[in-house]
């Protein structure tokens, strides 16, 4: 029941998020990581975050699910070793998601530190990259 609210928190601040930063649609927002109910993610992400008793494979056959079902995310646009450019409703919705998963995890909107390090390593198209940087900035963030 806790890891079922914490999704549904998750999704609030997914709506708060997006309203914010535009961009997207109302009905990508309210689908955002649907997966995450069914049971190839939900059984491994209780475990994990709940109970902390998942145990390796079964968290990274969660989390492969999650990313071929989930556009929001870059891991999704890698093919062998290779970004793809990503289409803007998509990077959008990173973007937001960036800001609910601070604020979930944190209490905070505030996702500067975590950007900086973790931005450097994600595998991005360059036009795709020089998008998502341009909103950040846009919105008072400059990596």
């Amino acid at each position: 029941m806790r890891y079922l609210f914490q999704i549904i928190r998750h999704k609030w601040f997914i709506l708060i998020a997006g309203l914010r930063i535009g961009g997207v649609s109302l009905w990508q927002l309210a689908i955002h990581d649907w997966a995450k109910f069914l049971p190839a993610e939900f059984i491994a992400y209780q475990k994990k975050f709940i109970y902390h008793n998942c145990s390796e494979d079964e968290w990274n056959l969660a989390w492969l699910h999650h990313i071929h079902h989930s556009r929001h995310h870059w891991e999704h646009w890698i093919l062998c070793d290779q970004a793809l450019p990503m289409p803007e409703r998509y990077w959008r919705e990173m973007v937001v998601d960036w800001f609910a998963a601070g604020r979930s995890y944190t209490g905070s909107w505030e996702i500067r530190e975590w950007l900086q390090r973790e931005f450097p390593r994600m595998q991005l198209q360059e036009q795709t990259k020089a998008e998502i940087l341009g909103l950040l900035w846009s919105l008072g963030i400059e990596l």
